[in-house]
């Protein structure tokens, strides 16, 4: 009887162990198949996203090949347009060079024009007798810091007790003239007298233009009464001053001025000859 109990015991443990083995079993199959079934989907989306990264690859090559096409097609057009614009620079070129040359001489004509004009500005002479050649000392010019000075330090008194400025060429008489003949100390003139004298003259001073409209130099009395323009003011020493100069406060009164009575001393023609000094 206890052997039958035991038995029995013995076999519902084994079917109770069978039935377990057979529940571990069947969820173990379960979960194979389950995860077959996973990595089966798995596969099958890599391959889907395999075939797409070929295709976006081969799409990849398509544009690399489209572009290295287009880069081909500009480097010719680059290379075509650098060769218009070299032929079309070489066929400029001259013309440019042509155009240069021109406005060059243009620009040349009217500098000439300009300055000749200006020259016969300072060559100009006023309407009327000129036969007085006044005179100021020339310890009148006191600004040091002035042209005038500075060409005074420079000069040197001459004959007739007149200060003069030699410039390896010409004597100049140095002598105050109206603005007509310019604002430049140093520009030099030839004046000829109609007695046949030429003078060497520099412009040391500013002369006062009095009334003169025309700005020639101030009107005033000639010894024998008429009227006329006092056009040269010598600066001179005054304790070498010609007497005859200074008793008639005109240097016409010496011969070599033209005299001073007559015609002599009459200003027939001035030649502007350029700026001599500076300072």
């Amino acid at each position: 009887m206890k052997r039958m109990v035991i038995a029995e015991i013995i076999l519902a443990v084994l079917l109770l162990a069978a039935n377990i083995m057979a529940f571990i079993t069947t969820c173990w199959y379960r979960d194979l198949s389950r995860c077959f079934a996973d990595q089966g989907e798995c596969i099958d989306r890599l391959e889907e996203d395999n075939k797409v990264l070929i295709s976006d690859k081969r799409e990849l090559v398509r544009e690399i090949e489209k572009l290295n096409g287009d880069k081909d097609r500009l480097a010719e057009e680059v290379k075509a347009l650098r060769e218009t614009g070299a032929a079309k620079s070489q066929q400029e070129e001259p013309e440019l060079q042509a155009s240069e040359s021109n406005e060059s001489a243009l620009s040349s004509q009217s500098d000439d024009v300009l300055q000749t004009d200006a020259t016969k500005l300072k060559e100009r002479l006023p309407e009327g007798r000129t036969n007085v050649i006044s005179g100021m000392p020339y310890t009148a010019i006191t600004d040091k810091k002035s042209e005038q000075w500075a060409l005074q330090l420079q000069a040197f008194t001459g004959k007739y007790g007149i200060r003069c400025y030699f410039d390896g060429d010409h004597i100049y008489f140095l002598a105050a003239m109206g603005s007509a003949y310019g604002r430049t100390i140093g520009d030099t003139f030839r004046v000829t007298l109609r007695c046949g004298t030429e003078l060497y003259v520099m412009l040391a001073e500013y002369k006062d233009d009095g009334t003169d409209p025309n700005f020639f130099g101030h009107p005033t009395k000639h010894a024998d009464g008429y009227d006329v323009t006092c056009v040269l003011e010598f600066i001179y020493d005054a304790e070498h001053i010609n007497s005859k100069a200074l008793q008639a406060g005109n240097f016409c009164n010496i011969e070599c001025f033209g005299g001073l009575h007559g015609d002599g001393g009459d200003i027939v023609k001035i030649e502007y000859l350029g700026r001599k000094w500076e300072p």
